[in-house]
């Protein structure tokens, strides 16, 4: 028999799978959102939070995906997805120092050495915005390169935006 917390994660998780599938980033969100309120173990937290981050970015909801990836971040600061979250989050709100921070992050980042979040694999195929992590490292060169030229009239004014 299956004791309640297995279910309900398996239950959140299976809900979840459908909802990415269907492309349902704001109902993907709220499912997250509404698993982070009750009880859970601490590692389904980060998890959950690494959805959600996810999913707001898809949303274009910024500051809750900012929000959620910092969380990760504070537990897991090698987290280059989550690296990836921050940064771009930062930079669409025009933050851009604090955008930078992330990037160089990411950047220092041993990618062949990521840590592993098992479950997430089997989803990220339908959160990935169809970058893979070299295109984020390149991302990661030009924007601060874009940083720390932007107050040169030389420098390019599409990175960055």
């Amino acid at each position: 028999m299956l004791g309640e917390g297995l279910l309900s994660r398996l239950v959140f998780l299976a809900r979840f799978g459908l909802t990415l599938g269907a492309r349902k980033y704001d109902f993907a969100a709220q499912l997250c959102e509404r698993f982070l309120r009750g009880p859970h173990r601490r590692d389904d937290e980060h998890l959950v939070r690494r959805f959600a981050a996810r999913a707001y970015e898809q949303l274009a909801a910024w500051d809750k995906a900012l929000g959620h990836s910092q969380v990760v971040l504070e537990v897991h600061p090698n987290d280059f997805e989550m690296l990836r979250v921050a940064a771009e989050s930062l930079m669409k709100t025009h933050r851009f120092d604090e955008a930078a921070h992330y990037a160089r992050r990411m950047l220092e980042v041993n990618l062949a050495q990521s840590q592993s979040h098992g479950l997430e694999a089997l989803f990220g195929s339908w959160l990935a915005n169809n970058h893979d992590k070299g295109q984020w490292i390149n991302w990661a060169k030009d924007y601060l390169r874009w940083f720390a030229d932007r107050n040169n009239p030389a420098a390019d004014p599409k990175v960055g935006q």
